[in-house]
């Protein structure tokens, strides 16, 4: 074998290898949710993911097969369920307290979204909801006292 060749396929092993490796990394499991807070940064309205109203908050915390949190208005609490990556919410339920139009769209959208939810992904600190390819919330996590 030409030398060549022998660093053509040495380094055709070391690109597999290191794909093998992000395969197994990305990989996420119910740990990466259980006992952590996350606040959203980002929600999909009209199919783009969109900046949050000003001055509203949104967050999800999970505790034992339940996620509760802020919508933007209102606060909401259900089960959720985790195998691998896919993820399923509800039911849900929410405190009914009036809302601006605008803040009650975003929440409306927000709860549409964890509705809509089959799958997620944990990065470090951030957290991000999918209905298939299409992100549906962006959140950074936050430590809380």
């Amino acid at each position: 074998m030409h030398e060549t060749t022998w660093l053509k396929w040495g380094t055709l092993a070391l690109a597999g290898a290191a794909a093998l490796l992000l395969v197994v990394v990305a990989f996420n499991t119910s740990d990466d949710l259980e006992g952590r807070t996350w606040v959203a940064e980002e929600i999909a309205i009209d199919g783009s993911l969109t900046p949050l109203v000003a001055n509203t908050v949104v967050t999800a915390t999970f505790e034992d097969g339940s996620v509760s949190g802020i919508a933007s208005c209102n606060n909401y609490f259900g089960a959720y369920e985790v195998d691998g990556e896919a993820i399923a919410f509800g039911p849900l339920g929410t405190t009914l307290m009036a809302c601006i139009p605008e803040i009650l769209a975003q929440e409306q959208s927000y709860l549409l979204a964890l509705d809509s939810a089959d799958r997620f992904t944990v990065d470090g600190s951030t957290m991000t909801l999918y209905a298939g390819d299409t992100a549906l919330v962006t959140y950074a996590e936050v430590e809380v006292d």
